[in-house]
């Protein structure tokens, strides 16, 4: 208090002889002598109540703390080793990934479908790293946007006949789609667009409405084979192309047609310990039971385990984007091995049937296992 008082008398005898500046940092000075003068007993020193440490307990203090410091923050070489295995680790996905589109890139280049339904099985939902389903996630975010019409139409047809499902990289395909559809003019890529969406029963009103309009301005290059698959994938995702195409044409070649007729018609006569007819009009339904002999159904369905072609037999709906939906007529699940007529039990199966219906072999479908357990059935559905 008497410090305060002598400056301020002091101020107040010269501050008309002093220059206008100085007199401010007189003023600023004088204000923070005065705080201190008040106020710095409380600010710098103990309250009477606390007691101050001694000596071995701030020298106690200090060693705990340097301890935390130590355990916090490791050494330098050891920072070192994180960064360089982090950017190791980086490098690694990056050159995986890199590997992985190169791959993918081959495959549809040479329309290898062997080779890519392999190469999106192995990155699937059923993988063993979940890791590997973020990779090809990406792989195709960075593929797509440089893809051309013939090329997604065969991967979307190809990704179809794989084991995938998620929604995600379905919805990351029809994207890619709305906006080739809207500059493709072959109707080989168009159909099978189509065909893929169709084939997983993507519903997408707007993807088929343009998928329609993109095959009528090639409908003349059209092939008949082109617009039966076309008119039958647009039927499967309810969007019927009848305008279009017309009603479906039952038009068949009559001699493979009746030779295939009286076929069905004399089985039950030649081999009647084998067949039994269970309807004979419109259309001769038959029975062949324990058919196809055990070591090769025991074949078959060990190759569809092993290389995991087991598929549920599901749709898809665009309207849910954060994983699988599944609504479906049947709960069944289903195998198709239609990159497998080098396995000895698919081909015997093949051979068999082309013979049993004396047709050529290229004239039977790919096979297809459909695995039924307690509780799974099947409901009204189309085939072609």
């Amino acid at each position: 208090g008497g410090i305060s008082r002598n400056i301020l008398k002091f101020f107040a005898e010269t501050h008309g002889a002093m220059p206008e500046s100085t007199s401010r940092r007189l003023v600023k000075a004088i204000l923070l002598l005065v705080f201190l003068d008040r106020a710095g007993p409380r600010l710098f020193l103990p309250p009477p109540s606390a007691t101050v440490p001694d000596i071995p307990d701030r020298l106690e203090f200090s060693q705990r703390k340097a301890a935390a410091t130590a355990t916090e923050e490791p050494p330098t070489k050891e920072k070192e080793m994180l960064v360089e295995v982090e950017e190791g680790l980086e490098n690694a996905a990056q050159d995986y990934l890199a590997d992985l589109k190169q791959e993918i890139n081959e495959a549809l280049r040479d329309r290898n479908e062997t080779s890519l339904v392999t190469i999106l099985n192995h990155y699937g939902p059923t993988s063993e790293d979940a890791w590997l389903a973020s990779l090809l996630m990406q792989a195709l975010k960075d593929l797509l946007p440089g893809m051309f019409g013939a090329e997604l139409g065969f991967l979307v047809t190809t990704m179809a006949y794989s084991e995938i499902r998620a929604v995600p990289v379905w919805h990351v395909l029809a994207e890619a789609a709305v906006e080739a559809a809207l500059l493709e003019t072959h109707p080989r890529a168009i159909t099978e667009m189509a065909f893929g969406f169709a084939w997983v029963k993507w519903q997408q009103p707007d993807l088929f409405a343009l998928l329609h309009v993109a095959f009528s301005f090639c409908l003349k290059t059209a092939t008949e084979e082109q617009k039966n698959v076309f008119a039958w994938a647009c039927t499967r995702a309810g969007q019927p192309a009848t305008k279009m195409l017309g009603q479906p044409s039952f038009k068949v070649d009559m001699n493979t047609a009746g030779k295939l007729w009286d076929r069905l018609k004399s089985l039950p006569k030649s081999r009647k310990s084998e067949v039994q007819t269970l309807k004979k009009d419109p259309f001769p339904l038959l029975m062949m039971p324990e058919v196809v002999p055990m070591m090769h159904c025991d074949a078959l369905i060990k190759l569809a385990n092993d290389e995991k072609l087991w598929v549920g037999s599901s749709e898809l709906t665009s309207k849910h984007l954060d994983g699988d939906l599944f609504v479906s007529s049947r709960s069944s699940s289903t195998a198709v091995l239609a990159w497998h007529d080098s396995n000895p039990s698919v081909k015997a199966v093949r051979a068999w049937a082309a013979h049993i219906l004396d047709v050529p072999e290229n004239f039977i479908e790919p096979l297809q296992l459909v695995r039924y357990t307690d509780g799974q059935h099947i409901g009204a559905h189309m085939d072609w």
